[in-house]
């Protein structure tokens, strides 16, 4: 519901959010303006079944952001896999995501449409990203997985690993 209306103050026009089944309810009373989808789910999680109703829905999106409380079971495996695969749009992998994508940096680095990274430490320490300097390694790990990469923390780092933009707010 949070990256819903996030994406709507920002000024998306269309907001589609996918939600398990059994959460749905409470998502479409929550929220008016957003399409709220329900997938199918097992145990609180989109299933593997999800994967078809997402596919038919991907060519119409313009961005989608993956990964807020989806979980970590094999059914958000599965959806994960074919955002990386089959999302022809930028997408953003965020929280749960996160820790699901550092088991598929193979699919990740062969993706060509920008892919955006939102770590904290904790999440990037999950990515196994290389030692050293804070923005030097920063920038090395978003250009070996050729990912934009925000790394969270009390100074923000933002780079495609060309160039580096330091949060100072």
């Amino acid at each position: 519901a949070l990256a819903a209306r996030g994406a709507l103050r920002s000024g998306a026009g269309l907001v589609y959010l996918a939600v398990p089944e059994s959460i749905y309810a409470i998502e479409a009373t929550k929220l008016d303006e957003p399409v709220v989808m329900p997938l199918p789910d097992e145990d609180g999680m989109l299933s593997e079944a999800a994967c078809d109703k997402i596919r038919e829905l991907l060519p119409k999106m313009d961005a989608v952001l993956f990964g807020c409380g989806s979980g970590l079971g094999k059914g958000p495996e599965a959806v994960l896999k074919l955002l990386l695969t089959e999302a022809k749009c930028p997408l953003v992998i965020d929280a749960d995501g996160i820790t699901l994508a550092a088991k598929h940096k193979d699919i990740l680095r062969d993706r060509q449409f920008p892919t955006i990274l939102t770590p904290h430490e904790g999440e990037l320490a999950r990515l196994s990203p290389p030692d050293g300097e804070k923005q030097q390694a920063t920038m090395a790990f978003a250009k070996e997985l050729g990912v934009i990469l925000l790394r969270k923390g009390h100074r923000t780092l933002i780079t495609d690993g060309e160039g580096i933009y330091v949060n100072f707010s």
